[in-house]
C-alpha cells in the first residue's frame, strides 16, 4: 500500500509540471489587491506545490515539488483556453501521465471583486503499485491581480478511489505563488 502511495504522489508530481471548484468567497480586498478585471496577457511563475496521500485518515506520502504555470488572459480579464479562445464551462482536456492519463472538466467559472476563480472536475486513470486505479475528484485553480503586476495564484485538487480491500485512498494537492507577464 505505501508503494501505492508514494507511486501516486510521483505521478501526481508530473500531472502538475505537465498541466498547466464552490463559490469564492466574499472578503475584503487587501492593500495590495488590484481588483477585476485582471489585465490581459500571459502569466508565468512558479511555485511550491505539495501532493498528499491518505489511506483512509493515516498520511501515508507527502512531496513537494516547485510547479510551473502559465495561465493567459483575454480583454475582459477572463482565463483563456490553450487554444486563445475564452474558457468556458464544460471545457474538459486531456494530460497524458507517465503511467497514464488526467481529464479535467471545467465546471464554473467564478468572479468575485478581487478573485477570479475555476473550478473543474477531474478523474485520473494511473498504474500505481502494479494496479490499475481511477481517481475522481474536484479542484480549482484561483487568480488575485496585485498593484505590482503579478497575479497570486492558488491551485488544489481532491482525488480518490477505493483500493481492493476498501481502504479509501485520497490524493491530495495544494499550492500559492505569484505569476507574472
Amino acid at each position: 500500500m505505501r508503494r501505492i502511495a508514494l507511486e501516486l504522489v510521483s505521478i501526481v508530481g508530473l500531472m502538475v509540471l505537465s498541466a498547466c471548484g464552490g463559490p469564492v468567497p466574499a472578503s475584503p480586498p487587501m492593500p495590495d489587491d488590484l481588483g477585476l478585471p485582471i489585465p490581459a496577457g500571459t502569466y508565468t511563475g512558479e511555485y511550491p506545490v505539495t501532493a498528499s496521500v491518505m489511506l483512509g485518515n493515516v498520511q501515508v506520502a507527502q512531496m513537494t515539488q516547485s510547479t510551473a504555470f502559465t495561465q493567459a488572459f483575454g480583454a475582459d480579464g477572463q482565463p483563456l483556453a490553450e487554444n486563445g479562445e475564452p474558457m468556458q464551462v464544460g471545457r474538459s482536456y486531456e494530460q497524458a501521465m507517465s503511467d497514464g492519463t488526467a481529464t479535467i472538466t471545467v465546471t464554473s467559472i467564478e468572479s468575485s471583486t478581487s478573485t477570479v476563480r475555476v473550478n473543474y472536475d477531474v478523474s485520473m486513470t494511473t498504474q500505481a503499485g502494479g494496479q490499475q486505479m481511477f481517481l475522481t475528484g474536484t479542484g480549482f485553480y484561483t487568480f488575485s491581480p496585485k498593484v505590482d503586476g503579478t497575479l497570486y495564484s492558488t491551485i488544489r485538487m481532491d482525488l480518490s478511489a477505493p483500493t481492493a480491500s476498501g481502504v479509501v485512498i485520497g490524493l491530495s494537492m495544494a499550492g500559492t505563488g505569484f505569476l507574472s507577464r
